[in-house]
């Protein structure tokens, strides 16, 4: 039956069935985030140098076990809901404004978090913190590139592009 339709049918069939979202919502929130992240490293560099220098001798005497909680607290506060809500603004349009309102304040702080706590010589592991939080609403995206398991894209080199590291 589908053989007998005409081409512009079966193209439309083909096409994805997700509505069509101007780019200027996904623009606005990219630069919104950059924007007052590059306004609290003014606060969170000077800070940064202290802070890291201090946890990093907390982490030394304790033999790494403060990395522990610092992993955890970067794990639930700021990496799954970053996580989540890039996830639900990438399925799902309508949420898009809600997922702005929470997303870019804990895109914020958690690049705040991840600015002032030691590396401990995993810089890699920083950086990639970093990107999480500079690169929402695709932080999801982001690490699925990351791990290997979503081939290399222009459009992400364009995003990355557009950060300050």
């Amino acid at each position: 039956m589908l053989l007998d339709a005409e081409p512009e049918k079966l193209q439309r069939l083909q096409e994805p069935a997700t509505p069509r979202v101007s780019s200027a919502s996904v623009k606005l929130a990219i630069s919104l985030a950059n924007f007052l992240i590059t306004v609290t490293a003014w606060v969170v560099v000077p800070i940064q140098v202290v802070s890291t220098f201090v946890l990093g001798c907390l982490v030394t005497v304790t033999f790494g076990v403060f990395l522990l909680p610092i992993s955890f607290v970067w794990m639930v506060l700021f990496l799954g809901p970053l996580l989540g809500l890039s996830c639900s603004w990438d399925k799902v349009p309508l949420l898009r404004v809600p997922a702005a309102i929470l997303g870019i304040p804990i895109a914020v702080l958690g690049d705040a978090y991840a600015a002032m706590m030691p590396s401990m010589g995993e810089t890699g592991s920083r950086v990639t913190k970093l990107l999480v939080c500079q690169t929402w609403p695709f932080s999801q995206q982001f690490m699925a590139y990351a791990s290997g398991k979503l081939p290399y894209h222009p459009a992400l080199e364009q995003v990355l592009s557009g950060l300050d590291c």
